[in-house]
């Protein structure tokens, strides 16, 4: 009997070895988020026409190469991207009087229940969805697995929780022109159609914008257009992702953000930044390992500013009190494989010496605070290659007088 009992043992221990046991409990998902309805086609990328005449990689897909940003349009996104480097090692206090004039604080107090009240609707993708392949229709299973990072969602075993997030109502046969709700003010408003579709893995720090568009933008879609009068105050990527970010982590995982990856790009202003920054580095775009370019390097800070990365900005540098202080130490710039080539940004999200935050009158930008050696190198993971001095410039930056942008939260 104790010979059987030895046997089954080593045999259950053989077997979980091999892979045959029972694996790892699957990520934690909130109980009360439904699966979207089978019939919903809210959650679709928006892209999918494309892939039909996917074209060559340097036509990005079919879509008309865009004209390199102008020295007005990236020298804008470089402000704002430098204005988010300078916040990260700042306290709350004096981010507030950086960003929006407010010298007291520049905190966002939108919450997970707020998302409902003006007019939102949370699901998870179903398995009709192909937002659920991150290989194939997404082209990132390779970068993902090389970063150490699941390629998979909940649904085929991975880690990935692919959370829509979508304003008006996914389970009704009402067309969204004609669907309406009320905001917490009891005001009637219309929906807007806006989407946002997340990869949400908190157990390894990753979020994946895998779909943007927001409630103005949508709105112009609508026939009739939806007035701006009825567009909802929370409407911001920003203010979407972290309140979904902190309703999925349990505890202190909502801390353990390491990654921002922006999928399948298909913003004309952030393309135009991407292939001026690539031209100035000499550069094309390429598959993954593609481009590092660290944080500390003007490019980089004109791409933390684009439309689809400054959502990232926004959420570190105004979530501080939950999140902690983090800073971006850069970005990797790369297309994806297979016949969807269209460019991914994978941002590196560090966090920030303690040491390294100022309060009182602390100025980054005014040589206060120096990060330490190593603090902009590409993560362990990625493949280093000769480094290069970086050509770009856009303005001779002691001219500039950071502690005076206020950027507009």
């Amino acid at each position: 009997m104790r010979a059987s009992v030895a046997w089954i043992a080593a045999f259950a221990l053989l077997s979980i070895s091999n892979g045959e046991g029972p694996g790892p409990p699957p990520p934690r998902q909130p109980s009360d988020v439904a699966v979207i309805n089978s019939n919903s086609t809210v959650d679709a990328p928006a892209w999918l026409a494309d892939l039909d005449n996917p074209g060559e990689a340097w036509d990005w897909s079919g879509r008309p190469w865009p004209e390199p940003a102008d020295d007005e349009t990236i020298t804008k996104a470089w402000c704002k991207g430098s204005a988010f480097h300078d916040a990260f090692v700042l306290s709350d206090h004096d981010a507030g009087a950086r960003f929006n004039g407010n010298p007291q604080s520049v905190a966002n107090h939108w919450t997970y229940d707020d998302l409902q009240k003006w007019g939102w609707t949370i699901r998870l993708a179903g398995d009709h969805s192909s937002n659920q392949e991150l290989g194939n229709l997404w082209g990132v299973g390779r970068p993902l697995r090389e970063l150490h990072l699941s390629d998979k969602t909940v649904r085929d075993g991975g880690k990935f929780s692919i959370v829509v997030t979508y304003h008006g109502d996914t389970e009704t046969s009402t067309k969204i022109e004609d669907q309406k709700y009320r905001d917490p003010s009891n005001v009637e408003r219309r929906c807007t159609g806006g989407l946002y579709v997340l990869g949400i893995n908190t157990e390894q720090g990753a979020i994946l914008a895998m779909n943007i568009k927001s409630p103005k933008s949508a709105a112009q879609q609508r026939q009739p257009s939806v007035p701006e009068s009825d567009h909802p105050k929370l409407a911001r990527l920003a203010d979407v992702m972290f309140p979904t970010w902190n309703r999925w982590a349990p505890g202190e995982q909502v801390k353990n953000l390491r990654w921002y990856w922006v999928l399948s790009i298909i913003n004309g202003p952030t393309r135009s930044v991407l292939r001026r920054v690539l031209n100035e580095r000499h550069k094309e775009l390429s598959p993954y390992p593609g481009e590092f370019i660290p944080m500390n390097e003007p490019g980089a800070q004109a791409i933390l500013g684009t439309p689809v990365a400054a959502p990232l900005g926004y959420m570190l540098v105004q979530n501080k009190a939950t999140l902690g202080n983090f800073y971006v130490s850069g970005v990797i710039i790369f297309h994806s494989e297979g016949s969807n080539r269209k460019p991914n940004l994978a941002f590196s999200i560090q966090p920030v010496p303690q040491q390294g935050i100022t309060h009182g009158d602390g100025n980054a930008a005014d040589g206060n605070f120096t990060y330490p050696a190593g603090a902009f190198d590409p993560p362990s993971e990625y493949p280093t290659p000769p480094k290069e001095p970086s050509p770009m410039q856009f303005e001779d930056p002691s001219k500039h007088v950071y502690r005076r942008h206020i950027i507009r939260a």
